[in-house]
């Protein structure tokens, strides 16, 4: 008896592939897919990059505008690390150094041990903040201030302000331009008072140990001012905690 003719012929036929119009139809549904997720991405790309109600259709890529606003991002970014690591690093001396507090020598605006200080500008926007620390590069450790180059085991006082729309540090006298762009900066301490943790400006803080964290406020310049509605600068706030227990 021959077997094979027990199968069935119709099982035959249920085995069948793709075709080459489903192939199509699956092709043209990805790219349909691609092109949408492509245009989603452009769009908030633009959305990113707009401020203050900017139009995306002025923010093409190569223009002025749009190169603007990039420099205005890089601007608002590295301001915040400037400041960021130098409050991170208020306070901070080597390990090896034991339990001897290396800051009893004072620098201008610090009282011996003290290694925050600040100061409350004439007019809005011209605060300063100064830190002093402990370089230890033998170890490759440490902040090595706004100079770059610190010497080991060296104390360095570094002063953060802004001058002709300019982030500027002063490092043990020495001044160095940071960030272009920089309107002003406002600066408050976070400490705790009688009436609860408040946040004060520097000519009201009379205790720089108690200061627990530092906010500030930069105002920077806007590259899309010409444009009708905007305003000349616009701002970034951000707040930091301190971390070496001054």
């Amino acid at each position: 008896m021959n077997t094979f003719n027990c199968i069935p012929r119709h099982s035959f036929s249920r085995q069948q592939g793709i075709g080459l119009t489903e192939l199509m139809i699956a092709m043209a549904l990805a790219l349909f897919l691609l092109l949408g997720l492509g245009t989603t991405f452009y769009g908030l790309s633009l959305t990113n990059k707009s401020i203050q109600g900017v139009p995306a259709t002025t923010l093409v890529p190569g223009t002025a505008i749009n190169s603007g606003l990039s420099g205005l991002q890089d601007s608002e970014r590295m301001t915040m690390l400037f400041l960021g690591s130098a409050i991170s690093a208020a306070g901070y001396y080597p390990a090896n150094v034991g339990a001897q507090f290396p800051f009893a020598a004072p620098a201008t605006g610090f009282s011996p041990n003290q290694t925050l200080s600040g100061t409350s500008g004439a007019s809005p926007g011209t605060d300063s903040i100064a830190v002093r620390f402990e370089s230890d590069m033998t170890a490759n450790q440490g902040w090595q201030g706004c100079g770059g180059q610190a010497a080991p085991t060296t104390i360095y006082a570094d002063t953060f302000s802004v001058a002709n729309n300019m982030l500027q540090c002063t490092e043990n006298g020495t001044l160095y331009p940071l960030v272009n762009g920089v309107a002003s900066l406002t600066i408050l301490y976070g400490l705790n008072t009688p009436g609860g943790f408040e946040y004060l400006p520097a000519s009201s803080v009379s205790a720089w140990s108690e200061v627990k964290s530092i906010n500030v406020t930069a105002q920077f310049v806007n590259p899309v001012a010409t444009i009708a509605g905007q305003p000349a600068t616009v701002s970034m706030t951000q707040t930091f905690v301190l971390m070496n227990g001054i």
